[in-house]
């Protein structure tokens, strides 16, 4: 008997508790104004898309508002030309609107940031790809293909061997760069 009236009244609280938190819920502002963004171009192919980048830690993780996750610490290593040779720097995907073309397989990255040591600031840059499936290989996984095919630091459209004077250093990019995404989850 004892057993049976102490599981009423746990079950009565965990009633309870729940009625709580959904009345909390709907009078959360950021819970009921939540909207989700429309899509901008093709992206709602890609949304809530995730791929691991060459095999490592790092994720893109493209979102629901045409955003990267900021989940996904979505990062591309690079050679980047910076004043006198080609030095390892950083494309920083994540909170970047994306925009998808699936007519010409690319995806616009805005308001990406290109870090490296030797810069002296971090740049915001726009960077396009080539995204596109992998040619089949023996896995069971599905690839794709991400291949840098430009970047535009202001208004100036950098494709490979082109350089451009920024914050008093020249920059600039002189070799193609290609990363393998391994489609994870949706």
């Amino acid at each position: 008997m004892k057993y049976i009236l102490k599981s009423a009244c746990l079950l009565f609280l965990a009633i309870v508790a729940i009625s709580c938190f959904e009345r909390e819920l709907d009078n959360d502002d950021n819970y009921t104004n939540l909207k989700r963004s429309e899509s901008i171009k093709d992206n709602e192919i890609l949304r809530f898309r995730t791929f691991r980048i060459d095999n490592s830690r790092n994720f893109l993780i493209f979102g629901n508002n045409n955003e990267v996750s900021i989940e996904g610490t979505a990062r591309l290593p690079l050679y980047f030309y910076i004043d006198n040779g080609n030095k390892i720097a950083s494309i920083d995907l994540t909170g970047c609107i994306y925009e998808y073309t699936k007519k010409t397989d690319e995806v616009l990255f805005r308001k990406a940031i290109l870090r490296s040591k030797l810069l002296k600031e971090p740049l915001v840059i726009d960077v396009l790809f080539y995204f596109a499936k992998a040619s089949k290989e023996n896995t069971k996984s599905e690839l794709f293909d991400l291949k840098l095919k430009q970047i535009t630091i202001d208004e100036n459209t950098l494709s490979v061997g082109d350089k451009v004077e920024k914050n008093g250093q020249t920059v600039g990019f002189l070799s193609e760069f290609k990363y393998k995404l391994v489609y994870y989850r949706n």
